[in-house]
Formats: C-alpha cells, structure tokens, sequence
C-alpha cells in the first residue's frame, strides 16, 4: 500500500528560525544601544508640593549638587558599551546575512530594508539613518520618479527605493510584444490598419 503524502510545510524551517532569531536578538541589542532621551532636569517633589520659594516669590532652582551630576544613573550606559552592543549587533546580522546566502534561502524585502548592506548596521528612522524622498526629473514634475533615499549614518552608504512606481509594474515583454503583432489577419497598429484596410 501506498503511503499518504505528508501534509506541505517549510522546508528548511530551522534555518529560517535561525535567522528570525538572529535578526530578533541584533534589533534588540541595537535598540538597548540607542541613548535615552535627555528630559528636563528633575524637580524634588518635596520642593514642588512645599512650595519651596525663594525671597522673590518663585521657586527655588532646583539645580543638584556636584556629587550628583556626577554620578550617572542606574540604567544609564557608557560609550563604550553601547559601541559594544552595537558591534554586537552588527555582528549578530553579519551572521544572519552569511546564513542566508550559505543556505540559498530568500530573505523577505521588508527585513532586508532594515539592514544596511555596506556595514551590516541596523537601520532605525532617526537614530541610525535618515530617510528622504528625492525626485530626480527636473523640477520634481514627474511624481512617478519619486526615489526613498536612506542614509546610515554609521558608514554614509545610500540605499535607494522606487516609490514612486508602486501601482505601475511594467509589463514583461512576451506579454507587450504580443500585443503588437498581427494575429488572425488583424493589422498591427492603427496606421497600418488605416492604410491596408482602405483598400
């Protein structure tokens, strides 16, 4: 007896786990390297629901003293380990990137954009790279030439991106060629037909 045939799933699925971890640990290990937004200096509450004043009328300035602005905060990282978490995730998708092209699988479009091809950085809007909209026709007129240009800031490298043509893809050529043949005793474009037809 013939045996049934086996339910269809991902080949090669350990491989494309891999690298979905590997690419989850990099973007993880380059956001915790991203520095924390500076905020306004802190105010004590005591000074604030007191009503700490000084001889004036306003509030006392709150400014903290030297052994403070010193001393740096509990979740606070130096430099140097930032650089570390970042080289360790430039590191994490240099690996991810080898995986892929070793095993011949197909990264997907949208994972591949978030990757800088030059220095293997992790390309986040605003912290990592910039993004713009360039339209290289003259005078911008011709709005399906629009170009997504992004820029890593880590080693200057451009990427580019038509967005301008998302709706438009353009027709293969088996398909266009055969519209303008003649079948079936049909003329192949219009002046021809005028010119044979009136005959």
């Amino acid at each position: 007896m013939a045996k049934g045939k086996a339910p269809p799933g991902v080949q090669n699925k350990n491989i494309y786990t891999r690298a979905s971890y590997l690419y989850q640990a990099a973007a993880f290990l380059a956001t915790a390297s991203q520095p924390q937004g500076l905020s306004a200096p802190d105010r004590s509450a005591s000074d604030i629901d007191s009503g700490a004043q000084d001889a004036t009328g306003g509030l006392k300035d709150p400014s903290p003293t030297k052994s403070a602005k010193e001393a740096p905060k509990p979740g606070a990282l130096t430099a140097d380990q930032r650089r570390a978490l970042q080289n360790m995730s430039r590191s994490l998708l240099a690996d991810m990137r080898a995986v892929t092209l070793k095993l011949l699988i197909r990264q997907r479009p949208e994972m591949k954009r978030t990757v800088c091809r030059y220095c293997d950085a992790l390309l986040v809007e605003g912290s990592s790279c910039d993004a713009a909209v360039e339209n290289p026709s003259r005078g911008g007129r011709k709005p399906w030439a629009d170009v997504l240009v992004i820029r890593c800031r880590a080693c200057a490298g451009v990427k580019r991106f038509p967005v301008g043509q998302l709706g438009k893809k353009q027709v293969r050529k088996s398909l266009r060629v055969g519209k303008n043949t003649a079948q079936d005793g049909q003329c192949p474009n219009q002046m021809e037909q005028d010119a044979r037809c009136s005959q």
